[in-house]
């Protein structure tokens, strides 16, 4: 059983999805994990096909939802997290990528020593894909009070979601889609990070 389950949403993301999971089969840890793939019925580009090979390419570690109508975001997501096998979720989305192949060791590790903590994130640049250049950069380090957090959040959403890794026990016990989707949320991250 892994212990990471590492979710990669896409759609339409035929340029990108390869490198996605290139970064995550890349990662050097002493941690067992697995890739859920959501590729959530892309009409106008190959990136199921992508999906699929790499899929057939490591049946072991990878795991491609079964093909289905267009499903969004939220459904998505909920589907790939009920399908994972791991206690700690990562996400990294079609068009993200992990440039450090440390990311889930250091992560998993911090979590595996302090339980007071639920989740984990990183810093993040924004890269323009089609000429490769930083458009933007969150250099200055991300300190919070612990206990000023949510004041902090509902100023607005500081936490990239492709840099978490957080505790699935904690998602099954707080976390409800069906909540967010009536309240008109659109995506995912921010509606948990404020739960």
């Amino acid at each position: 059983k892994p212990l990471i389950s590492v979710v990669i949403l896409c759609y339409n993301q035929e340029a990108t999805i390869a490198r996605t999971i290139e970064s995550v089969l890349q990662q050097e840890t002493n941690y067992s994990f697995e890739i859920i793939i959501g590729e959530d019925a892309s009409p106008n580009d190959n990136t199921r096909l992508i999906c699929k090979q790499y899929a057939e390419k490591y049946p072991d570690i990878i795991h491609l939802m079964d093909k289905q109508p267009n499903k969004g975001l939220l459904k998505n997501y909920i589907d790939c997290i009920q399908k994972s096998r791991g206690r700690y979720l990562g996400v990294c989305a079609g068009d993200d990528w992990w440039h450090n192949p440390h990311k889930l060791e250091m992560q998993v590790q911090f979590l595996e020593k302090d339980n007071s903590f639920g989740l984990v994130f990183t810093d993040y640049r924004i890269v323009n894909v089609n000429n490769n250049v930083e458009v933007f950069t969150s250099s200055k380090p991300i300190i919070v009070d612990e206990k000023k957090m949510y004041l902090n959040l509902l100023k607005g959403n500081f936490i990239s979601a492709g840099t978490v890794i957080f505790r699935k026990e904690i998602f099954s016990k707080y976390i409800n889609f069906d909540k967010f989707i009536s309240l008109g949320f659109v995506m995912e991250d921010y509606p948990m990070w404020l739960e």
